[in-house]
């Protein structure tokens, strides 16, 4: 798929059924995922506390997933809405692309119990050492002695867990030194989990960098702005439409992904139930009837009366039709 704006004429039929293909798919990824984090929260965890995190970082990426479709007009969240903020959609995008690999290098990667260990030590050692030092700095005051001692003598213990981990002292010098820094709560970089994740490491290094040159304002958000009219103004423009459908369309395989990985590392869960969403405010609750769910759309209020016109709603987007719109509960 190409980034860069396409020409007009026959195409701007394709671009505006892409955009709502992408829509439609964000909203079924997040029933999925929304389903998954409700079938597997507040479930034993065992001692490795593996499933716990996962609960935290999949609940994470569920409601960053959630705060992005609410800005894509026409998504189930933003039924009437008209502004194109890809600004906003392409840094939600991005937040979710950390999410999803944090969920997998603590949870959802095959890892042997050493492995596990390293991963999780390191990753409260840069707690242990972040955190004071940022709030320290917010709000200037000068450090209580006792939190000072304390935080020290975890970093100490932390330190020697992680220095007799047989997976440790395996890397080299130099990165046992840097992680030991506490700078990087990771072991192994972005890459490396890309490639661990079977993706195709070299497309997916270019997709975050195209998120984050938007994150940071870099000159790729911005230099070319003016040619192409209303971009980046918030009103109907071919770039600012396409980079939200990029948006919703990455963000969807990113949920729908980790969906399956979740159900996995559940098996105690044999079937996990769709649930009904309260867009406006992500409430849910689980359903037996399927009967809703034909093309991905849900919503619990006055659900039976708004069914048929989310229907046609999902069925305009697929079919790149103008969406008739939907009765207020």
């Amino acid at each position: 798929m190409s980034l860069a704006p396409a020409d007009d004429g026959g195409l701007e039929a394709e671009r505006e059924k892409y955009y709502r293909r992408s829509v439609v798919s964000l909203a079924q990824a997040l029933i999925q995922a929304i389903s998954t984090s409700q079938a597997t929260m507040n479930l034993p965890s065992g001692d490795s506390a593996k499933k716990y995190w996962a609960s935290v970082l999949f609940a994470r990426l569920c409601g960053i997933g959630g705060s992005l479709q609410r800005i894509l007009p026409g998504s189930p969240s933003n039924m009437s809405g008209a502004v194109l903020d890809s600004t906003s959609a392409l840094s939600l995008c991005r937040a979710m692309f950390e999410a999803d690999l944090a969920l997998f290098y603590l949870c959802l990667d095959e890892l042997s119990d050493e492995d596990y260990s390293l991963r999780l030590w390191l990753v409260f050692l840069h707690d242990c050492l972040e955190r004071p030092r940022i709030m320290d700095k917010i709000t200037g005051d000068t450090p209580d002695a006792e939190h000072v001692a304390f935080y020290a003598a975890e970093a100490v213990r932390l330190r020697g867990q992680i220095a007799s981990n047989a997976i440790f002292q395996a890397l080299p010098e130099w990165k046992q030194k840097r992680l030991l820094e506490g700078k990087t709560p990771y072991y192994l970089s972005q890459d490396e989990l890309l490639e661990r994740q079977g993706n195709d490491v070299r497309k997916l290094r270019g997709i975050w960098e195209f998120l984050s040159s938007h994150l940071h304002s870099y000159p790729f958000s911005f230099y070319r702005t003016t040619e192409v009219a209303d971009r980046g103004s918030g009103r109907e423009n071919r770039v600012d439409k396409l980079y939200c459908g990029i948006a919703a369309e990455y963000a969807a395989v990113m949920l729908s992904q980790s969906s399956e990985r979740m159900a996995a590392l559940f098996p105690e869960v044999p079937e996990i139930p769709r649930c009904l969403i309260e867009w406006d405010t992500l409430t849910c609750r689980a359903t037996r009837d399927d009967s809703g769910f034909v093309l991905g759309m849900s919503s619990p209020a006055a659900f039976e009366v708004k069914r048929s016109a989310y229907e046609r709603v999902a069925r305009a987007s697929i079919d790149g039709e103008p969406a008739p719109p939907v009765p207020a509960a």
